[in-house]
Protein backbone atom coordinates (compact mmCIF):
# COMPACT_ATOMS: atom_id res chain seq x y z
CA UNK A 1 0.00 0.00 0.00
CA UNK A 2 1.54 3.35 -0.93
CA UNK A 3 1.35 5.14 2.16
CA UNK A 4 3.55 7.57 0.77
CA UNK A 5 1.66 8.68 -2.36
CA UNK A 6 -1.08 9.27 -0.20
CA UNK A 7 0.33 11.03 2.63
CA UNK A 8 1.18 13.78 -0.38
CA UNK A 9 -2.14 13.88 -1.75
CA UNK A 10 -3.84 14.33 1.30
CA UNK A 11 -1.03 17.06 2.32
CA UNK A 12 -1.20 18.90 -1.20
CA UNK A 13 -4.51 18.29 -2.47
CA UNK A 14 -6.93 17.47 0.35
CA UNK A 15 -5.87 19.31 3.00
CA UNK A 16 -3.42 21.96 1.34
CA UNK A 17 -2.73 24.60 3.97
CA UNK A 18 -1.97 28.32 3.10
CA UNK A 19 2.11 28.55 3.05
CA UNK A 20 3.46 28.96 6.29
CA UNK A 21 0.68 28.17 8.61
CA UNK A 22 1.28 26.13 11.68
CA UNK A 23 -0.50 22.62 11.52
CA UNK A 24 -1.61 20.08 13.89
CA UNK A 25 -2.20 16.76 13.12
CA UNK A 26 -3.90 14.89 15.51
CA UNK A 27 -4.93 10.78 15.75
CA UNK A 28 -4.42 7.80 17.62
CA UNK A 29 -1.37 5.06 17.44
CA UNK A 30 -3.76 3.26 14.72
CA UNK A 31 -3.20 5.52 12.19
CA UNK A 32 0.34 7.05 13.65
CA UNK A 33 2.44 5.69 10.75
CA UNK A 34 0.43 7.91 7.98
CA UNK A 35 -0.10 10.77 9.82
CA UNK A 36 3.77 10.76 10.49
CA UNK A 37 4.39 10.80 6.68
CA UNK A 38 1.80 13.89 6.04
CA UNK A 39 3.99 15.21 8.35
CA UNK A 40 7.13 14.61 6.33
CA UNK A 41 5.12 16.63 3.55
CA UNK A 42 4.26 19.27 5.03
CA UNK A 43 7.34 20.21 7.10
CA UNK A 44 9.37 19.90 3.46
CA UNK A 45 6.40 22.15 1.96
CA UNK A 46 7.61 24.66 5.03
CA UNK A 47 5.17 24.32 7.61
CA UNK A 48 5.92 24.08 11.40
CA UNK A 49 3.90 20.41 12.20
CA UNK A 50 3.17 19.39 15.50
CA UNK A 51 1.84 15.84 15.79
CA UNK A 52 -0.41 14.90 19.45
CA UNK A 53 -1.24 11.49 20.04
CA UNK A 54 -5.12 11.32 21.52
CA UNK A 55 -4.57 8.74 23.81
CA UNK A 56 -4.93 7.95 27.65
CA UNK A 57 -7.57 9.51 29.40
CA UNK A 58 -10.75 10.14 27.38
CA UNK A 59 -11.86 13.42 29.06
CA UNK A 60 -8.35 14.56 28.59
CA UNK A 61 -8.68 13.49 25.19
CA UNK A 62 -11.95 15.43 24.36
CA UNK A 63 -10.69 18.67 26.07
CA UNK A 64 -7.35 18.50 23.74
CA UNK A 65 -9.72 17.91 20.95
CA UNK A 66 -11.89 21.01 22.03
CA UNK A 67 -8.95 22.71 22.37
CA UNK A 68 -7.90 22.45 19.24
CA UNK A 69 -10.93 22.50 17.17
CA UNK A 70 -11.27 26.11 18.56
CA UNK A 71 -8.05 27.43 17.54
CA UNK A 72 -8.15 29.44 14.89
CA UNK A 73 -4.39 29.79 14.31
CA UNK A 74 -3.61 26.57 12.85
CA UNK A 75 -4.52 24.09 10.16
CA UNK A 76 -5.63 21.19 11.83
CA UNK A 77 -5.89 17.48 10.55
CA UNK A 78 -7.37 14.54 12.15
CA UNK A 79 -7.06 10.94 11.44
CA UNK A 80 -9.18 9.65 13.72
CA UNK A 81 -9.83 5.27 14.69
CA UNK A 82 -13.37 3.99 15.13
CA UNK A 83 -12.12 4.02 19.51
CA UNK A 84 -11.52 7.71 18.81
CA UNK A 85 -15.28 8.39 16.67
CA UNK A 86 -16.97 6.53 19.61
CA UNK A 87 -15.14 7.81 22.44
CA UNK A 88 -14.52 11.49 21.67
CA UNK A 89 -18.52 11.33 20.47
CA UNK A 90 -17.05 13.10 17.01
CA UNK A 91 -20.64 12.10 15.50
CA UNK A 92 -21.78 15.13 17.58
CA UNK A 93 -19.08 17.50 15.78
CA UNK A 94 -19.83 16.09 12.21
CA UNK A 95 -20.02 18.61 9.70
CA UNK A 96 -19.91 19.31 5.58
CA UNK A 97 -16.96 21.06 4.09
CA UNK A 98 -16.30 21.49 0.17
CA UNK A 99 -18.37 18.29 -0.26
CA UNK A 100 -16.41 16.65 2.50
CA UNK A 101 -16.97 14.74 5.83
CA UNK A 102 -15.42 17.11 8.00
CA UNK A 103 -16.01 18.57 11.76
CA UNK A 104 -17.16 21.58 13.20
CA UNK A 105 -14.21 23.83 13.97
CA UNK A 106 -12.68 27.30 13.49
CA UNK A 107 -9.14 26.12 12.27
CA UNK A 108 -8.88 26.73 8.60
CA UNK A 109 -8.26 24.44 6.67
CA UNK A 110 -9.77 21.70 8.82
CA UNK A 111 -9.04 18.21 7.18
CA UNK A 112 -11.10 14.74 9.00
CA UNK A 113 -10.73 11.61 7.28
CA UNK A 114 -14.21 10.15 8.00
CA UNK A 115 -13.07 7.32 10.53
CA UNK A 116 -12.25 5.05 7.61
CA UNK A 117 -10.07 1.98 8.42
CA UNK A 118 -6.37 2.73 7.24
CA UNK A 119 -6.40 0.38 4.50
CA UNK A 120 -9.19 1.65 3.29
CA UNK A 121 -8.01 5.45 3.34
CA UNK A 122 -4.57 4.09 1.52
CA UNK A 123 -6.45 2.96 -1.26
CA UNK A 124 -8.69 5.42 -1.67
CA UNK A 125 -6.31 8.50 -1.13
CA UNK A 126 -3.20 7.15 -3.18
CA UNK A 127 -5.60 7.32 -5.84
CA UNK A 128 -4.47 10.29 -8.96
CA UNK A 129 -6.96 13.21 -7.63
CA UNK A 130 -6.58 14.48 -11.22
CA UNK A 131 -7.74 10.88 -12.14
CA UNK A 132 -10.45 11.11 -10.33
CA UNK A 133 -11.55 14.95 -11.05
CA UNK A 134 -11.34 13.88 -14.84
CA UNK A 135 -14.16 10.98 -14.58
CA UNK A 136 -16.56 13.12 -12.66
CA UNK A 137 -15.77 15.45 -15.18
CA UNK A 138 -16.79 12.93 -17.70
CA UNK A 139 -19.81 11.48 -15.54
CA UNK A 140 -21.12 14.98 -15.27
CA UNK A 141 -20.61 16.29 -19.23
CA UNK A 142 -23.02 12.75 -19.59
CA UNK A 143 -25.64 13.80 -17.50
CA UNK A 144 -28.33 16.54 -18.18
CA UNK A 145 -29.49 18.31 -14.74
CA UNK A 146 -33.42 18.72 -14.16
CA UNK A 147 -33.92 16.08 -16.42
CA UNK A 148 -35.41 12.09 -16.16
CA UNK A 149 -32.95 9.54 -15.64
CA UNK A 150 -33.39 5.52 -15.81
CA UNK A 151 -30.60 3.55 -13.80
CA UNK A 152 -30.30 -0.06 -14.63
CA UNK A 153 -27.68 -3.31 -13.76
CA UNK A 154 -27.52 -6.46 -15.07
CA UNK A 155 -28.47 -8.09 -11.48
CA UNK A 156 -32.18 -6.10 -11.89
CA UNK A 157 -32.25 -2.20 -10.45
CA UNK A 158 -34.74 -0.35 -12.65
CA UNK A 159 -35.51 2.76 -11.14
CA UNK A 160 -36.42 6.16 -12.70
CA UNK A 161 -36.42 9.20 -10.89
CA UNK A 162 -36.08 13.14 -11.91
CA UNK A 163 -32.45 14.73 -11.15
CA UNK A 164 -31.81 17.79 -9.78
CA UNK A 165 -28.13 18.98 -9.92
CA UNK A 166 -25.14 16.36 -10.77
CA UNK A 167 -22.31 17.82 -8.87
CA UNK A 168 -19.21 16.08 -7.66
CA UNK A 169 -19.20 15.07 -3.61
CA UNK A 170 -16.29 14.10 -2.18
CA UNK A 171 -14.87 10.25 -4.72
CA UNK A 172 -18.37 10.26 -6.11
CA UNK A 173 -20.62 12.26 -8.66
CA UNK A 174 -24.30 12.17 -6.70
CA UNK A 175 -27.20 14.50 -7.19
CA UNK A 176 -30.94 14.89 -5.01
CA UNK A 177 -33.64 13.44 -7.02
CA UNK A 178 -36.94 15.06 -6.77
CA UNK A 179 -38.71 13.75 -3.74
CA UNK A 180 -41.91 12.25 -5.68
CA UNK A 181 -40.51 11.31 -8.11
CA UNK A 182 -38.68 8.07 -7.87
CA UNK A 183 -40.16 4.44 -8.43
CA UNK A 184 -38.90 1.07 -9.18
CA UNK A 185 -36.30 -1.42 -7.84
CA UNK A 186 -33.32 -1.31 -6.99
CA UNK A 187 -31.19 -4.71 -6.44
CA UNK A 188 -28.22 -4.47 -3.47
CA UNK A 189 -25.22 -6.64 -5.36
CA UNK A 190 -22.56 -4.81 -3.61
CA UNK A 191 -23.04 -3.58 -0.19
CA UNK A 192 -25.29 -1.96 2.82
CA UNK A 193 -24.38 -0.46 5.96
CA UNK A 194 -20.22 -2.28 6.89
CA UNK A 195 -20.83 -5.15 5.17
CA UNK A 196 -20.95 -6.92 1.80
CA UNK A 197 -24.04 -8.62 0.29
CA UNK A 198 -24.20 -12.22 0.45
CA UNK A 199 -27.51 -12.84 -1.03
CA UNK A 200 -29.07 -9.86 -3.70
CA UNK A 201 -31.53 -7.32 -1.43
CA UNK A 202 -34.48 -6.16 -3.03
CA UNK A 203 -35.46 -2.41 -2.04
CA UNK A 204 -39.11 -1.44 -3.71
CA UNK A 205 -39.57 2.44 -4.21
CA UNK A 206 -42.48 4.18 -4.62
CA UNK A 207 -43.52 7.12 -4.99
CA UNK A 208 -39.87 8.31 -3.66
CA UNK A 209 -39.66 6.31 -0.71
CA UNK A 210 -38.93 2.55 0.29
CA UNK A 211 -41.92 0.34 0.65
CA UNK A 212 -40.80 -2.72 0.37
CA UNK A 213 -37.92 -5.25 1.37
CA UNK A 214 -36.95 -8.97 0.64
CA UNK A 215 -34.01 -11.45 0.03
CA UNK A 216 -33.92 -14.81 -1.67
CA UNK A 217 -32.96 -16.09 1.70
CA UNK A 218 -35.08 -13.77 4.70
CA UNK A 219 -32.49 -15.73 7.27
CA UNK A 220 -29.32 -13.87 5.79
CA UNK A 221 -27.39 -12.27 8.21
CA UNK A 222 -26.74 -8.87 5.98
CA UNK A 223 -30.22 -8.73 5.17
CA UNK A 224 -31.72 -9.13 8.46
CA UNK A 225 -29.60 -6.66 9.93
CA UNK A 226 -30.35 -3.93 7.12
CA UNK A 227 -34.26 -4.63 7.09
CA UNK A 228 -34.28 -4.07 11.38
CA UNK A 229 -32.57 -0.69 10.84
CA UNK A 230 -33.98 0.90 7.98
CA UNK A 231 -37.69 -0.52 9.90
CA UNK A 232 -36.13 1.21 13.30
CA UNK A 233 -35.61 4.49 11.62
CA UNK A 234 -38.30 4.86 9.44
CA UNK A 235 -40.83 3.85 12.32
CA UNK A 236 -38.61 6.61 14.44
CA UNK A 237 -39.79 9.39 11.42
CA UNK A 238 -41.33 8.10 8.04
CA UNK A 239 -40.02 10.79 6.30
CA UNK A 240 -36.61 8.56 6.41
CA UNK A 241 -37.76 6.32 4.24
CA UNK A 242 -36.81 8.99 1.76
CA UNK A 243 -34.51 8.12 -1.10
CA UNK A 244 -32.84 11.32 -1.02
CA UNK A 245 -29.39 10.98 -2.65
CA UNK A 246 -28.63 9.01 -5.73
CA UNK A 247 -24.56 9.06 -6.37
CA UNK A 248 -21.84 7.19 -8.84
CA UNK A 249 -18.95 6.07 -7.30
CA UNK A 250 -15.28 7.77 -9.14
CA UNK A 251 -12.47 6.61 -7.34
CA UNK A 252 -9.87 3.64 -9.55
CA UNK A 253 -8.35 2.35 -6.40
CA UNK A 254 -11.59 1.77 -4.43
CA UNK A 255 -12.81 -1.74 -3.73
CA UNK A 256 -15.66 -3.60 -2.88
CA UNK A 257 -15.49 -4.19 0.90
CA UNK A 258 -17.20 -4.03 3.70
CA UNK A 259 -16.22 0.34 4.39
CA UNK A 260 -19.36 1.95 3.40
CA UNK A 261 -17.11 4.72 2.10
CA UNK A 262 -14.76 3.05 0.03
CA UNK A 263 -17.88 0.85 -1.84
CA UNK A 264 -19.62 3.51 -2.19
CA UNK A 265 -16.91 5.65 -4.16
CA UNK A 266 -15.47 2.37 -6.39
CA UNK A 267 -15.51 2.93 -10.03
CA UNK A 268 -19.14 1.62 -11.82
CA UNK A 269 -20.91 1.53 -9.12
CA UNK A 270 -24.17 3.45 -7.73
CA UNK A 271 -25.15 4.11 -4.40
CA UNK A 272 -28.51 5.28 -2.98
CA UNK A 273 -28.89 6.68 0.33
CA UNK A 274 -32.34 7.53 2.39
CA UNK A 275 -33.71 10.04 5.08
CA UNK A 276 -31.91 13.76 5.18
CA UNK A 277 -31.26 15.51 1.76
CA UNK A 278 -31.73 19.12 2.43
CA UNK A 279 -28.55 19.33 4.23
CA UNK A 280 -26.55 19.13 0.96
CA UNK A 281 -25.67 22.56 0.26
CA UNK A 282 -26.90 23.70 -3.29
CA UNK A 283 -28.48 20.51 -3.90
CA UNK A 284 -32.06 21.71 -3.72
CA UNK A 285 -33.05 18.73 -1.36
CA UNK A 286 -36.10 19.50 0.91
CA UNK A 287 -36.49 16.67 3.07
CA UNK A 288 -35.22 17.75 6.21
CA UNK A 289 -35.74 14.52 9.22
CA UNK A 290 -32.24 14.90 10.94
CA UNK A 291 -30.78 11.88 9.80
CA UNK A 292 -29.21 10.01 6.31
CA UNK A 293 -27.79 6.48 5.92
CA UNK A 294 -29.23 3.35 5.00
CA UNK A 295 -26.64 3.61 2.43
CA UNK A 296 -26.97 0.48 -0.31
CA UNK A 297 -24.42 -0.53 -3.24
CA UNK A 298 -25.04 -1.91 -6.90
CA UNK A 299 -22.54 -3.01 -9.34
CA UNK A 300 -21.97 -2.25 -13.19
CA UNK A 301 -24.46 0.66 -13.21
CA UNK A 302 -25.78 1.89 -16.42
CA UNK A 303 -27.69 5.75 -17.11
CA UNK A 304 -30.06 6.44 -19.74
Amino acid sequence: MDIQRAAQNIARHYFHPPPGKPVVIACDEEKIALARAVAVVLEADGHPTILPILDGEVLAQRRALTLLLEEDSIALAVFASFRMWKDLALSERITQREHQPSLRGRPEPLFFDAVIPLESLLRLYSADPKSIHSFQSGLQSNLVNNTSVHLTTPAGVDLRFLARTWQPWGWELMTCPVEGSIHGRIVVDGAVLFGRTHQPIELIITNGKLSAMDCPDRNDEVFQGYRQWMMEVMEENPANAQLCEVGLGANPNAQLSDVLMETEAVQGVAYFCFGDNASFEGMGGANRTGWHGGTATVQQSRIV
